[in-house]
């Protein structure tokens, strides 16, 4: 086993600013199948259903399975200089017509390190790819094993993982694989040239750059990362009074994804899995957007004369 394949690991994925201790793949697998802990607390979320089931699932143990974070304390916006990749990336399959036979054909790739059932009964796979650096050659090879998933008929994979630091949860199977594996190769993605803090996106019809936007609607920026040959700002999270826990100043961010263009929103707590950028926006800015739709109608009736 390659002394670089150790996590992580955080006692509560909802609690994650800091790390509990750090630990191997091979730990992590022998707990998989066989730690009674680890069995009460997965037969324990299978129990429940809904919210109360993602509440529990939210806090149960996780691992970052792509990094080891060198100060034990830091979730959000990671610099190169704060980990060292395990090389590997998490594949998390939720949509499949038969979890049984794609589990099976995982365990037949020669990329796939580690493979096991989901709390809820789906597949994740931990793939070994060619050695990663950076948090940009991350975003490389994420990319990479997604087009590879897609071209080997295992279909989408979950792109949290896309984020470093993404949480890997623990689980229970008695038939997870542990197996040697081939790295998988990636290229690096081009970086954005020109000013790094310029993105376009259209917002009430106009083409407005991200930092103007900001700007305009009042967000307090409390810090920046890089992030894709592109700025990532760090800002308060509209939900603040949801979150559990505070991770600090760096747990909230607005970025262009340089993929298509878009802005995105990320925020690290678990109330705020699955919102995005409308969400974010309809939070920051309701007024001013209502504002310029009664200034467009009241310009549309002057017009008219009415």
């Amino acid at each position: 086993m390659s002394q670089i394949e150790r996590f992580s690991f955080f006692q509560k994925g909802n609690n994650s600013g800091k790390t509990e201790f750090n630990g191997d793949i091979q730990q992590f697998y022998e707990n998989l199948r066989a730690n009674p802990g680890w069995q009460a607390m997965i037969e324990n979320v299978q129990k429940l259903s809904g919210k109360a089931q993602d509440k529990a699932k939210d806090a149960l143990p996780a691992i970052t399975a792509s990094v080891l974070i060198k100060n034990g304390k830091s979730r959000g916006g990671l610099r190169d200089s704060d980990f060292v990749h395990t090389n590997l990336i998490q594949a998390d399959f939720d949509q499949s017509p038969n979890f049984d036979a794609l589990f099976q054909q995982l365990c037949q790739d020669p990329h796939t390190r580690l493979i096991f059932r989901s709390p809820r009964g789906k597949v994740k796979a931990l793939v070994k790819v060619a050695p990663v650096a950076t948090v940009h050659d991350h975003d490389s090879a994420w990319q990479a094993l997604s087009i590879y998933c897609k071209a080997k008929g295992y279909g989408e994979i979950d792109p949290k993982p896309k984020n470093i630091n993404s949480l890997c949860y623990i689980s229970h199977d008695p038939n997870a694989i542990l197996k040697d594996a081939e790295p998988l190769n990636w290229e690096p993605l081009a970086k954005v040239q020109g000013p790094t803090h310029r993105g376009n996106n259209v917002y009430n019809g106009e083409r407005v750059d991200l930092t103007d936007w900001l700007e305009s609607q009042g967000v307090n920026v409390i810090d920046t990362r890089a992030y894709q040959g592109n700025t990532m700002y760090l800002v308060p999270c509209p939900w603040e009074s949801e979150h559990t826990e505070d991770f600090g100043a760096k747990d909230t961010a607005v970025f262009v994804d340089q993929t298509d263009g878009r802005w995105c929103f990320n925020c690290f707590h678990a109330h705020c899995e699955g919102r995005g950028w409308e969400d974010y926006r309809a939070q920051v800015a309701p007024r001013r957007s209502n504002e310029h739709q009664l200034a467009v109608q009241l310009a549309r009736r002057i017009l008219r004369g009415g």
